[in-house]
């Protein structure tokens, strides 16, 4: 038995954590925290640009069902707005704006094939992303021979 009175003994255990040891935990979830925040903002926006290249496809879709039925793509639109003529093409209460992002159909008709295009109908959907340029990056992996690519807007080019 110790002769130390007992105001003066060390405790046997502690019930709680140093400042030091919260510290340093608070440093480690920091670090990591800084590490991961901008992997998982990269991944929002590729997921954001693969939902509006997955709305292209499906606006596409429904833009050549249109002229399947009537011989040309459907009549223009202005952005944000779903051309009338793709209503019924298109699932219900579609939408042509995305998180900031907006879409526009346009439908340039030819009167032969005898230009740039070499078609008598194309179709070109636009995204406006003026309001979101942070998606301008992520986008531009789904440049191709039918789509361009500027710092605010992605085409995609249609024909018949």
């Amino acid at each position: 038995m110790s002769t130390a009175p007992r105001a003066l003994r060390a405790p046997a255990s502690r019930g709680g954590f140093t400042l030091a040891e919260m510290a340093v935990v608070t440093m480690i979830v920091g670090i990591l925290s800084g590490l991961a925040l901008p992997a998982i903002r990269s991944a929002m926006l590729r997921a954001d640009a693969a939902r509006m290249v997955a709305d292209a496809r499906l606006i596409a879709s429904a833009a050549h069902a249109y002229a399947a039925d009537y011989g040309t793509f459907p009549p223009s639109a202005g952005y944000g707005t779903v051309p009338p003529a793709l209503e019924p093409y298109l699932p219900e209460n579609f939408s042509f704006e995305y998180k900031g992002v907006r879409y526009a159909w346009f439908s340039l008709n030819f009167p032969n094939e005898n230009n740039w295009w070499r078609t008598r109908s194309l179709g070109v959907l636009i995204f406006n992303y003026t309001q979101r340029r942070e998606i301008a990056e992520a986008m531009y992996q789904y440049y191709g021979p039918n789509a361009y690519w500027s710092t605010s807007y992605f085409y995609f080019i249609y024909r018949m």
